[in-house]
């Protein structure tokens, strides 16, 4: 319960002491309207042909007596019309309470979403390359929307609080062993379904880890349909995200199994409480009628508001997974931001230079001692099989990792005393891994950007040697590149993907083994493209093939952590 509460007065972007005073206005309409009803049963009661009570009680006396002080004679019109004002008062205020708790949800449920991609854009290179993208994919879809209704469920369970004292209150007034009942009845109904809470609490982290991990596994089988599909080995896939889906359908049906003892089993537990407390009061308490009706509708009210706490504390208890788990999420992806460093201007159009610069990376020296110079509006390029250390080189100039010792200078500047995020605006970069949006070519070169002009792309399309192949198509730019760019072929997804890097004109162009998927004429095609860049950029190109030997104006190789200048004869 105290979970409830800290998510309602915890939760971020809501205003949960004005939804409490909507609720307990709310609340005081509701006791006003109940407060009247008592002396006008016993109006009702005292006529001709009524039980007749005889009598009126304490409370019924003092509404009488506050009636009469405002000058409102407490007849039986006035009295009805007083329950009905306060009635629908009520109702009005508590849409509006729960209407802006519900908004509040769903402002939740974008902020919790904002924070984690904030957070995911923000974190180190290290931390980032270790998760797992389908959890984060989960997270901002499934688990955040049900962390919002963790909320709302929060609101609605206060709101039900604040009627349960409520009743309680008003029954005291009318015959406090009516109220002491009741409220003992709600307690042993609580205490005997403290086990269904802890079942759905149970069930709900099952559902939330079930259905993270059958988002993950469903993102890697999408992210490799192609060879799966074209060698027919998608049974094991299969396999595992059918044994997902059990466990899953396993939590939700252990959540079905609790709500539904929940709603039946309070059901029951209330008719018997009703039977019971009439039997006691009429035969032992000589409870009056008029107290007794009017008394009887407040203990149902206050069994029904223990019912309904216990169903929305159970519900809770399923989304308050989905809260911990995204708050979790959001709290260790924040803990490994990425450290801010410099704040000086880059000059990007500067010599980028390694001094004695040495890298290690669990343990393993990945690159040791490195000398080299990156010369302005040059191609350098850096040769070298798989894992011998190309990548890391490039990684480290961008910042993404640190290196243990030696310097790095961009223009002369030390790269910790730059300004990190000013230069990666300065870079355009094209990875080996392709990956392009189910969108037009225009959107995967603008990629969102919307202060890119039609001019800019334009220039984009030109350098990247995409003019012809954008005139050819029916729609131009606003043709679709389909799933992960599947209608166009690997030269066109390299040109696409050189032009988003191209497009905010940038000062340095990183080139990742851009050309390992492609024939050699498309090659040397995109080669030769290169190389007529060089006066306009500082290009960088990682590969281990030998078509980028002849256009290179510094040539290193990579091997085994160490590199070594190359001339082109030698290479």
């Amino acid at each position: 319960m105290r979970k409830v509460f800290h998510i309602f007065f915890r939760a971020e972007g809501t205003r949960p002491f004005f939804v409490l005073f909507a609720l307990l206005l709310a609340a005081l309409c509701e006791a006003i309207g109940i407060s009247a009803l008592l002396p006008a049963v016993a109006i009702i009661a005292e006529q001709p042909g009524g039980a007749g009570s005889g009598s009126h009680s304490s409370l019924s006396q003092n509404v009488i007596k506050t009636l009469d002080w405002v000058g409102i004679s407490p007849s039986l019109g006035n009295l009805v019309m007083i329950i009905g004002i306060a009635l629908i008062l009520k109702a009005v205020v508590s849409f509006f309470a729960l209407t802006y708790a519900a908004n509040s949800a769903a402002r939740v449920g974008v902020r919790m979403r904002e924070r984690l991609l904030d957070a995911l854009f923000s974190a180190n290179w290290r931390f980032y390359s270790e998760q797992q993208s389908g959890s984060f994919a989960s997270a901002i879809s499934a688990d955040a929307t049900r962390a919002a209704d963790a909320y709302l469920m929060a609101a609605n369970f206060c709101a039900m609080s604040v009627q349960a004292v409520i009743y309680v209150i008003i029954t005291l007034f009318v015959d406090w062993r009516l109220a002491l009942l009741g409220l003992a009845v709600g307690l042993v109904m609580s205490q005997s379904m403290g086990f269904l809470f802890r079942m759905s609490r149970k069930a709900g982290r099952r559902q939330v880890d079930s259905t993270r991990e059958l988002t993950v596994k469903t993102v890697e089988l999408l992210g490799n349909i192609k060879p799966l599909k074209t060698m027919h080995r998608y049974e094991s896939f299969r396999s595992s995200i059918r044994k997902a889906m059990l466990r899953l359908e396993s939590a939700l049906r252990q959540r079905g199994v609790a709500q539904q003892l929940t709603v039946q089993g309070g059901d029951a537990v209330m008719a018997v409480a009703l039977c019971f407390v009439i039997y006691v009061s009429h035969t032992y308490f000589q409870v009056t009628i008029t107290a007794l009706l009017v008394g009887g509708i407040l203990f149902m009210k206050v069994l029904d508001n223990f019912g309904k706490l216990q169903r929305l504390l159970q519900q809770s208890a399923q989304t308050q997974a989905a809260y911990d788990r995204v708050q979790q999420l959001i709290t260790l992806t924040e803990t490994n931001r990425e450290p801010s460093r410099g704040t000086l201007e880059p000059d990007a159009t500067g010599d980028c230079r390694f001094e004695h610069v040495h890298f290690s990376y669990g343990g393993h020296d990945v690159l040791q001692d490195v000398n080299i110079v990156m010369p302005s509006r040059q191609v350098t390029v850096l040769k070298g099989l798989s894992g011998s250390g190309k990548t890391t080189l490039v990684d480290l100039l961008i910042g993404l990792h640190r290196p243990q010792s030696g310097r790095i200078t961009v223009a002369g500047t030390a790269l910790e005393d730059i300004d990190i995020i000013k230069l990666r605006r300065r870079i355009g970069y094209v990875s080996q891994e392709l990956s392009l949006l189910h969108a037009t070519i225009r959107e995967n070169i603008c990629l969102g950007d919307e202060s890119l002009t039609e001019q800019d792309v334009a220039h984009a399309v030109k350098l990247a040697g995409l003019e012809e192949f954008v005139a050819s198509l029916p729609q131009g730019l606003d043709t679709s590149a389909g799933e992960m760019g599947a209608r166009l072929s690997g030269g066109q997804r390299q040109r696409i993907a050189l032009a988003r890097a191209l497009v905010t004109r940038p000062d340095i162009l990183i080139l990742d083994e851009v050309t390992s998927a492609l024939d050699p004429a498309t090659e040397a095609e995109i080669v030769s493209n290169i190389r007529n860049l060089a006066h306009a950029f500082t290009i960088i190109v990682i590969t281990h093939r030998d078509a980028w030997v002849d256009v290179a104006d510094r040539l290193y190789e990579v091997r085994a952590g160490r590199v070594y200048a190359l001339d082109r004869a030698a290479a």
